[in-house]
């Protein structure tokens, strides 16, 4: 247990140095797929619709607000420079993967990007031909209460214990993620404090 401050440490300095730095660049593969259109037409359908028996888990989001500007009047060259880029037209995301859908009118073709290791907080923006998408890093993730319950045994028999108290933590990406908490042991009337490290496999 006394090298456990340590082996935190450790992993908190690797965390932050893989996000922080990134892996090396590679080349990255453009390939020809025929079957884009057909999966983005199913997306259409298995995203636009809601059935009942997945109404327990998903719900449609409504906007808040709506703002909208008509092109009429407006410098043509925009409408021309918006046809040369790669505009989006509908994303993925699941833990840190995103699959996005775009379609460049210039050159008449959808392309399907996929991107590795986004954080919570990110934007797309098309460009002539591509887009970016920029992630944060590094996320603080706010203050939390929590109420813990169980048991323990041994050799002296079982023993319950309920602890209450507030954590926090800087998540680096969705993976790492670096927390500290503190709290109250109610049977025990003892208070207590910790950091620890999380990864998500």
């Amino acid at each position: 247990m006394k090298y456990l401050p340590y082996f935190i440490a450790g992993a908190a300095v690797l965390a932050s140095v893989y996000f922080f730095f990134g892996r090396s660049k590679q080349q990255i593969p453009v390939l020809i797929d025929t079957s884009i259109v057909t999966r983005y037409k199913k997306e259409i359908a298995r995203d636009t619709v809601i059935k009942w028996k997945e109404k327990v888990i998903y719900r449609k989001a409504e906007p808040m607000k709506i703002y909208y500007q008509k092109l009429t009047g407006i410098d043509t060259s925009f409408l021309k420079k918006a046809q040369e880029k790669d505009l989006t037209l509908n994303m993925e995301k699941k833990n840190g993967n995103l699959t996005l859908k775009a379609i460049n009118m210039k050159d008449s073709v959808i392309k399907e990007y996929h991107f590795e290791n986004i954080g919570k907080d990110f934007t797309v923006t098309g460009i002539n031909s591509n887009v970016i998408v920029k992630s944060k890093k590094i996320n603080f993730e706010g203050v939390s209460i929590f109420l813990n319950g169980g048991i323990t045994a041994d050799g002296n028999g079982s023993k319950y214990f309920i602890s209450s108290g507030t954590e926090t933590g800087i998540g680096f990406g969705e993976k790492f993620l670096l927390r500290g908490f503190a709290g109250y042991e109610i049977r025990s009337g003892k208070f207590f404090a910790g950091a620890g490290v999380r990864v998500k496999l």
